[in-house]
């Protein structure tokens, strides 16, 4: 129990300080200390992937960054990236978080590769993240609402980003209105928030 993943939070480290290569290197090391590790801690483990995925993800090696956050999130034994099959695996209403984090590794390879595949993925993720998100807010007092800001402005920012990109692409007056829609979707939350604050005190 005192064992300490040393290359665990030199990788961290160099993440935050924008050092992607020698994160990715120490992470991959990181990995296989816990892997071999048999008194790991998961939370651990998870946070090891989350970096590699986001290392990877900085350094367009898109593959990966999916395989390392799929490694952490998947529900069946399976490594199969196809969205539709991620879409069957997180169709609970709190796995919006995970379909988001997807929703952006296929963001960054649309705007590395240009490539339009990943740019329809994108959206499409994101219309489930945010189908997801809002079934669970039915269920849920006012206060909390509060916490999930952050992910519903991160929802409709990149909606509105990508749709912006989509009409750029063929110029259809209805990708046009649905940046209008997910603007306005930002707007009323912001402003939703900030009236609650208020009540609040």
């Amino acid at each position: 129990t005192n064992l300490v993943n040393i290359d665990r939070i030199i990788s961290q480290l160099y993440y935050y300080v924008g050092e992607y290569e020698s994160s990715l290197q120490y992470g991959i090391l990181a990995k296989a200390f816990e892997e071999n590790n048999k008194f790991r801690t998961e939370a651990q483990y998870e946070t090891i992937l989350y970096v590699l995925s986001l290392c990877s993800q900085q350094l367009n090696q898109f593959e990966d960054a999916l395989d390392y956050y799929y490694l952490n999130k998947k529900a069946i034994a399976d490594d199969n990236y196809d969205v539709f099959e991620l879409l069957q695996q997180f169709d609970s209403p709190n796995s919006f978080i995970e379909i988001l984090r997807f929703a952006e590794i296929h963001f960054a390879k649309w705007k590395a590769q240009n490539s339009p595949e990943d740019l329809n993925n994108t959206i499409l993720l994101l219309k489930q993240a945010e189908k997801n998100m809002n079934s669970q807010l039915t269920t849920i007092d006012e206060n909390a609402l509060l916490r999930f800001f952050n992910y519903q402005n991160s929802i409709y920012e990149q909606l509105s980003t990508a749709y912006r990109d989509k009409y750029n692409l063929n110029k259809t007056k209805r990708y046009n209105q649905e940046v209008v829609e997910n603007l306005s979707k930002k707007k009323n939350l912001i402003l939703q928030r900030e009236i609650s604050m208020k009540v609040d005190g």
